[in-house]
């Protein structure tokens, strides 16, 4: 009688430890309900990593039959939160698989986010806050090697850049002294003309007709 008991209590413990194992993936996208549906919210890929490409994936379903809900592209969206700022981006639709939309995004920090779902689903509309997904682990937790900030391409593409950005600026403040030059020029060749045009008056105060040229009578010199 020993041994059934033995064996049935391994069985529970082992039961157990599975349960215990599955149950932080089964809370990353544990779903909710809204109305007939169902969603789930969670990162695109799991365990998420800082700086690594990435995405918040909401499967919707309806709750009655489990079927995935097709045709939402755009209608939903997602803003995350984490490290001190939030971004929100449309859900858009999983290219494999149906029912799951998905806003791309990379995670820059590591630690724990919190999403927002919002939008409509036909005439239902979707509200969910602060929604808890796995934590972010640091870089080099999935990087082999490790990285230490940015590697010396970067660090020169950043130099790269900002001479650039120099040089821009100085060809802008030439181009402003150039249109100065250029504007006072036009100026200058307007009252020219101006002046050359101005009708010329003599002493009486009456317009002074152009000079002709001298007349010779016959018979003069």
């Amino acid at each position: 009688m020993r041994a059934p008991r033995s064996v049935a209590g391994a069985l529970l413990l082992s039961l157990l430890a599975m349960m215990a194992l599955a149950a932080p993936i089964a809370a990353a996208h544990e779903g909710t309900a809204v109305g007939p549906y169902s969603l789930s919210v969670g990162w695109q890929v799991e365990p998420p990593s800082a700086t690594h490409a990435n995405g918040i994936e909401v499967r919707v379903t309806a709750t009655a039959t489990g079927e995935p809900v097709e045709g939402l592209s755009g209608q939903l969206r997602a803003t995350i939160r984490g490290g001190g700022a939030s971004l929100t981006q449309l859900l858009l639709t999983d290219p494999v698989r149906s029912g799951v939309y998905i806003a791309p995004l990379t995670p820059t920090v590591p630690g724990s986010y919190l999403v927002d779902v919002q939008g409509n689903i036909s005439t239902t509309a979707v509200d969910l806050r602060d929604v808890e997904i796995e934590e972010v682990a640091p870089a080099s937790a999935g990087e082999v090697p490790p990285s230490h900030g940015p590697g010396p391409e970067l660090a020169t593409l950043r130099r790269d850049l900002a001479a650039s950005n120099e040089q821009l600026a100085a060809l802008e403040a030439q181009l402003q002294i150039v249109r100065a030059l250029a504007v006072g020029a036009s100026l200058v060749a307007v009252l020219a003309i101006a002046l050359a045009l101005r009708p010329r008056y003599d002493g009486t105060g009456r317009e002074d007709p152009a000079p002709q040229a001298e007349r010779k009578e016959p018979g003069e010199p």
